[in-house]
């Protein structure tokens, strides 16, 4: 017999994969996703764990020219569309 923890997990389990649905976005907007996570993942690195990541680095450079990676990445400003 299942447990109501198990039925409540079971239920979430099923919600979410009935919300998943596939949508069809821009590259551009696909790219905005990545590089805002990538950015959110170093600064969390860099700032919190005081931990440099020079890979995050120059993965981030390949979306952003130099001017952009020091507006966005190191002065941590809101990307703009």
């Amino acid at each position: 017999m299942e447990s109501i923890i198990e039925s409540t997990i079971r239920g979430i389990r099923e919600t979410d994969k009935f919300l998943s649905v596939p949508v069809k976005i821009s590259h551009h907007e696909v790219d905005r996703i990545v590089v805002n996570r990538l950015i959110s993942i170093r600064n969390f690195y860099t700032n919190e764990r005081r931990e440099e990541l020079p890979h995050f680095d120059k993965t981030l450079r390949h979306f952003l020219d130099e001017d952009e990676f020091e507006k966005y990445v190191i002065n941590e400003e809101e990307i703009e569309y």
